[in-house]
């Protein structure tokens, strides 16, 4: 019978027993699989647009104006034709310069894609790896390449890509469905870490039979880390690094073992 309190009290002393990996491993994941890159590409239009507001603003300056004011007679008109030319020359680059962004953008969004899919999602599975089995044993950090090793490789990338193009689309009917449905996929990447050759569509129909009936218990759970979290963010980090993260992660995977024994799978 699931607990949350005596789930997360085993999770607790599991970490605390093999400290320091989990804490790295957790900074691992927290740094290359679960944060979110962005490119900004549409902030670079709006920015131009204040920009040339800016531009106008100083190309129309009157002669009050006291940056304007800084000559008399012939220098003056000069200086200020001098500093219009200037101005006109950066702005006439402008194009140029986010045409340039962009294509670095979407460069950079492509490669980050890839890595995503190759790398990011096989080192999940790794993590998660490493923390199921730092429920039974202390686990050493070679578990953290579980999902590149054994020849099951592609099987990994595949299943995994899966799982979050479905969570993708589902999102794109509301942001409910995709909630709903990155739960029942939450058991993916464990099943992968205990069985990286079994079919993709094994694997789903496991993570969906492992967690009908306890959507609303893992969403609990993840709640139960809000102060937790709000408390890394008042410590800039330094509790999340080497608190609340690993904690986190060891609870997720205690989870796992617990439903494994609940439903009578065999791990």
């Amino acid at each position: 019978m699931y607990d949350r309190k005596e789930v997360k009290r085993r999770a607790r002393g599991e970490f605390q027993a093999n400290y320091w990996l989990c804490v790295l491993i957790a900074l691992i994941l927290a740094l290359f699989v679960f944060s979110d890159s962005g490119t900004g590409v549409s902030s670079v239009y709006s920015r131009l647009s204040s920009d040339e507001s800016a531009t106008a603003t100083i190309l129309n300056m009157n002669e009050g104006n006291p940056i304007m004011e800084f000559g008399a007679g012939e220098n003056s008109e000069s200086a200020r034709e001098g500093f219009r030319i200037y101005l006109y020359g950066i702005y006439g680059m402008m194009p140029a310069l986010v045409s340039l962004f962009i294509a670095f953008s979407l460069v950079f969004s492509l490669v980050y894609l890839v890595l995503d899919i190759c790398v990011f999602n096989v080192l999940e599975v790794g993590g998660c790896s490493f923390y199921a089995k730092n429920t039974r044993q202390k686990a050493d950090f070679s578990e953290l390449g579980r999902g590149f090793s054994g020849g099951n490789y592609g099987n990994v990338v595949l299943t995994q890509l899966f799982r979050k193009l479905f969570i993708c689309l589902w999102s794109f009917l509301f942001i409910i469905p995709g909630i709903v449905k990155s739960y029942e996929y939450m058991m993916i990447p464990y099943i992968l870490a205990d069985h990286p050759d079994m079919p993709r569509e094994q694997v789903f129909d496991l993570s969906r039979q492992m967690m009908n009936g306890h959507k609303m218990d893992a969403f609990v759970l993840d709640l139960s880390f809000l102060g937790w979290y709000l408390l890394s963010i008042l410590t800039f980090g330094i509790v999340g690094l080497f608190w609340t993260n690993p904690y986190y992660f060891q609870t997720k995977a205690e989870f796992y073992q617990t439903l494994l024994t609940e439903k009578g799978v065999s791990d």
